[in-house]
C-alpha cells in the first residue's frame, strides 16, 4: 500500500494576528483550544492523499495566477451555531479574491485526482473545539468578541500543509510555500 498524507492547502496569518486572536483565550469547560501558531485559513482540506502526488500538487500550485490581495478577519462566531457550538472560529469579510483563489485551488487539486471536497468553502480561522455540544456554552464570550476585528493582511502565498493526528491534536508542518503572482 502506498504512503498516504493527511494534506490541506491553507493561508498562514501574520504573528501579529495570531497573537491578537491567542488573546480572545479563556479558560471555558470543555473546550480544546487550536495552538495559535497553527491559526490559518484552510483553502482547500485534501485528506489522506498518496504522497506521490505532493509533486503533482506542487507543480500545480506553482503556477497560481490569483494576484496578492487583503483579506480581514472580523466576527468571532461558532459553527454549526451559537447555541450549540462545535467550533469556534473568526470569519473572514466578504472577499472575491479569496473566492477565486479557492476556485483556483480547487481546479488544480481536481485535476491531480483528488477527490472533491464535498463540504462548501465557508472562509473561517478556527480557534478552538467544543469537546461536547450537548454542554450549555457561556454566550458571553460570543458577546465580548462579536465585533472583534483584525486590521487587513496582505494575503501574498499559500501553504501545503501536512497534518499529523495526535492525541493532543493534530500538529501541522509545511510541506511548501506558492507566492501569488501579480
Amino acid at each position: 500500500m502506498p504512503d498516504t498524507l493527511r494534506l490541506f492547502i491553507a493561508i498562514d496569518l501574520p504573528k501579529e494576528h495570531k497573537a491578537q486572536l491567542s488573546n480572545a483565550r479563556r479558560e471555558i469547560d470543555g473546550i480544546r483550544w487550536s495552538p495559535p501558531e497553527q491559526y490559518h485559513l484552510t483553502l482547500r482540506f485534501l485528506g489522506d492523499v498518496e504522497a506521490d502526488l505532493v509533486p503533482v500538487l506542487a507543480k500545480g500550485l506553482q503556477q497560481l495566477k490569483t494576484a496578492p490581495f487583503t483579506l480581514h478577519l472580523e466576527r468571532i462566531n461558532a459553527f454549526p451555531s451559537l447555541r450549540r457550538p462545535r467550533v469556534i472560529h473568526i470569519a473572514t469579510r466578504q472577499s472575491t479574491p479569496l473566492l477565486a483563489l479557492n476556485r483556483e485551488v480547487n481546479t488544480i487539486v481536481d485535476a491531480a485526482g483528488i477527490q472533491p471536497d464535498p463540504k462548501p468553502f465557508s472562509p473561517h480561522v478556527t480557534l478552538a473545539r467544543v469537546k461536547d455540544e450537548r454542554r450549555s456554552f457561556p454566550t458571553a464570550f460570543f458577546d465580548q468578541f462579536s465585533d472583534l476585528s483584525l486590521p487587513p493582511f496582505l494575503v501574498d502565498e499559500v501553504r501545503l500543509y501536512k497534518s499529523i493526528l495526535r492525541r493532543s491534536g493534530a500538529v501541522h508542518e509545511c510541506l511548501h510555500v506558492f507566492p501569488l503572482h501579480a
